[in-house]
């Protein structure tokens, strides 16, 4: 199977994938789905914008935010309860786009090299690979014309993810673009395409201002924080609002109890069943001390 991968997608695949399909019980999949919804209802209290703010760093603020954010993303550990039976706890959530062309092209290379019954499927609420790539592309397009709509990321041809951008268009149109392409004029971006300038009317956005940081050496035409005329699908504001800053605002059964450390004034005796994430560190990065809380 990857052989056949790397074949249709010659040096695109840079990561590790399952060996086999993945199967999960019906009894799991419809707690992963609660454990989900539970979390969207603290997203869309009306208050959580004002409880989030100070997960923005104020230098990497952008503006025209929308009223919520566009992609989610939930990590959850399979665990055991006390029953011994399987339940989902969350580890992590972002609100940023993740391998979503990659993620729904694999299982139909699944289907071709193992035998898969067509009883079970890897789509909820739609019905199909084709449904969800069309809802997929009239999201992220929003009408607009293809060429007019870019995923937006720093250097994507070394990115280990660049499967993923080489699926979306193929899949959506979205052509990737590295940000020190992108050409500002007064409050309008463009790109270079075939020696034309393209305006850009909306971006897909996968920079992380992480990764941006580390390239101070980098003489950008755009900054993201600049306010231009284009359509955020993904503001990145959200990256930061939906994160580990979210932790302590959630609670139920599929959530361990999380704690801002500046807020508790007794610390459990248990300590070594607890784990201390930094708040401003993403992507397994070690935080600056400055930023821990």
């Amino acid at each position: 199977m990857l052989a056949d991968i790397d074949q249709q997608l010659p040096g695109q695949l840079d990561f590790r994938v399952a060996e086999t399909p993945v199967f999960v019980p019906a009894g799991l999949r419809d707690k992963l789905i609660a454990a989900g919804e539970s979390i969207i209802n603290v997203i869309e209290r009306p208050d959580f914008k004002e409880l989030t703010e100070g997960a923005i760093p104020p230098h990497q603020r952008v503006p025209n935010e929308d009223d919520r954010p566009e992609f989610l993303t939930f990590d959850f550990a399979v665990c055991r309860d006390e029953n011994g039976e399987l339940e989902p706890q969350l580890i992590e959530m972002q609100g940023f786009p993740s391998l979503y062309a990659f993620q729904s092209w694999l299982p139909g290379e699944f289907r071709r090299h193992y035998p898969i019954s067509d009883a079970v499927s890897p789509f909820i609420e739609v019905a199909d690979f084709d449904s969800y790539q069309e809802q997929m592309r009239q999201f992220i397009l929003a009408g607009e014309p293809a060429e007019q709509v870019i995923l937006l990321e720093l250097f994507p041809k070394k990115q280990k993810t660049r499967i993923d951008f080489f699926l979306s268009n193929q899949l959506w149109g979205v052509k990737a673009v590295c940000i020190t392409q992108i050409q500002r004029v007064g409050r309008e971006l463009f790109y270079e395409n075939n020696g034309e300038l393209i305006k850009i009317k909306r971006i897909y956005n996968r920079v992380i201002f992480d990764e941006l940081a580390q390239h101070p050496e980098l003489n950008l035409s755009f900054d993201l924080t600049q306010d231009v005329d284009v359509t955020w699908v993904g503001h990145p504001n959200w990256f930061f609002r939906i994160s580990k800053y979210t932790l302590p605002l959630l609670q139920g059964p599929f959530v361990p109890p999380s704690h801002f450390l500046s807020a508790l004034t007794t610390y459990p005796e248990d300590l070594h069943n607890y784990v201390l994430k930094p708040l401003f560190s993403f992507a397994g990065a070690r935080a600056p001390a400055r930023n821990r809380r």
